[in-house]
């Protein structure tokens, strides 16, 4: 009875210390919780007294105009800086970049200045060309037996020679094309007729007195004068072998 007794009182007293136990480790645990929510509150307090954000809202903005209008926006100079900064982007070319057409038109090293047109004809009529170095005729010239022909100084690629100063190396063409013409009855007529085109030259192609403009054809007509450069090369285009049937 007594073992009992004391068992029991002893019991109770062990029950009552773990209590308190642990009501002081839940005190000292809640006490450990304030201190740790108060150190936070101090930091983030500290850090948002130290933020840029804090500092630009305490900032006073700068007043433009006499009315004390406050500035709002970039500078115009930062934006320009920015525009100079961008980088423009090369967009795709697809025109021809004229390679191919350099590729067939060179002739003994030279690329000629013009392309012949998809309608260019070898004529079946003989044209011949009068040509005068002032009053001194010189020996005709006959256009026959290719389609195109090319007046200038450069002896590796022109046709017809030209040796005078005041003329260019590639100065002008004759090109025969071929050129279709519809009646009235719903046939149509084919005829191949001779245009002058001026290379780009330096002193000009002139056509009955008048300059032509370049790159430009004009067609051709007999008894038409032709002058090359400013002062040589009159020539009269026939389609008779003598001028004196005119």
């Amino acid at each position: 009875y007594q073992r009992r007794v004391h068992g029991d009182i002893y019991m109770a007293k062990k029950t009552k210390r773990a209590r308190s136990s642990s009501s002081s480790s839940e005190r000292s645990k809640s006490r450990s919780r304030d201190r740790h929510r108060r150190r936070k509150h101090r930091e983030r307090s500290l850090s948002s007294s130290k933020s840029p954000s804090h500092e630009s809202k305490n900032r006073k903005r700068p007043i433009d105009g006499p009315k004390g209008r406050e500035k709002w926006g970039r500078d115009d100079r930062e934006k320009s800086e920015e525009k100079k900064e961008q980088v423009k982007k090369e967009l795709p070319n697809f025109e021809p970049s004229g390679i191919l057409a350099e590729y067939y038109n060179t002739e003994s090293g030279i690329v000629r200045k013009f392309t012949e047109p998809t309608d260019a004809k070898v004529p079946s009529i003989q044209w011949f060309i009068f040509p005068f170095k002032g009053e001194d005729q010189l020996p005709t010239i006959h256009l026959q037996g290719q389609s195109s022909f090319l007046f200038g100084r450069e002896d590796q690629i022109a046709n017809i020679l030209l040796e005078n100063t005041s003329c260019s190396a590639q100065h002008a063409v004759i090109q025969f094309r071929e050129v279709k013409k519809f009646k009235d009855d719903g046939t149509v007529q084919t005829s191949v007729k001779p245009y002058l085109m001026d290379l780009e030259s330096a002193n000009g192609t002139f056509l009955n007195g008048k300059k032509i403009e370049a790159a430009r054809y004009y067609e051709l007509f007999p008894k038409d004068i032709v002058r090359f450069g400013s002062k040589t090369y009159l020539c009269l285009l026939y389609t008779s072998p003598s001028p004196r049937d005119s």
